[in-house]
């Protein structure tokens, strides 16, 4: 939402700026540097703004995509196991996604403070995260339940690790569903 309100507010200067200059042609020749540096800055935020919803749009589509598989492959197994990802609240790295892979697919894009709820086929499955290089490789039994804590635990530390339930249940308290 922060990224939107900048693009409407970037989108709104470069407006303003092109209303000065059809109002006051003298603008541009008395300030000819400014000038650019404003119309290359609001440009520039407002095609970030929109390079940003695009990738949005097209992981939110990956992970769509990725759990409908997922779903399809529980449903053709008619057996289940649950993995709950999950990234505690934290200021630092507030504003990125941590985005959550299972067997290279994507299948969760989660927000600070919120957490998903994967049904997975029993097997060999490796999960991974955008914020580690570690890599965490679980063998799922049918009925299972696993938590994994994903996140920044610090300034330079990121946090991908299998936690037990009871430190999982008692760091999920407040955390809220991700949104898929």
């Amino acid at each position: 939402m922060k990224s939107q309100t900048m693009a409407v507010l970037s989108a709104a200067a470069l407006l303003l700026l092109v209303l000065l200059f059809a109002a006051n042609p003298g603008f541009v020749r008395q300030n000819p540097i400014a000038v650019i540096a404003a119309l290359v800055l609001t440009s520039w935020k407002l095609i970030t703004w929109l390079a940003a919803r695009s990738q949005e749009t097209a992981r939110k589509a990956a992970v769509s995509a990725s759990r409908d598989d997922m779903a399809r492959a529980v449903t053709t197994s008619g057996v289940q196991a649950t993995v709950c990802v999950y990234r505690p609240s934290s200021f630092i790295g507030s504003l990125n996604p941590v985005v959550i892979y299972c067997d290279g697919a994507v299948v969760a894009d989660l927000k600070n403070g919120s957490y998903v709820v994967l049904p997975v086929p029993p097997g060999r499955h490796v999960f991974t995260a955008d914020v580690s290089a570690s890599q965490i490789e679980l063998t799922i039994d049918t009925g299972s339940e696993h938590f994994i804590r994903a996140g920044y635990t610090g300034l330079v530390r990121r946090a991908f690790e299998v936690v037990t339930p009871k430190t999982a249940r008692a760091e999920m308290g407040s955390l809220s569903k991700a949104a898929i």
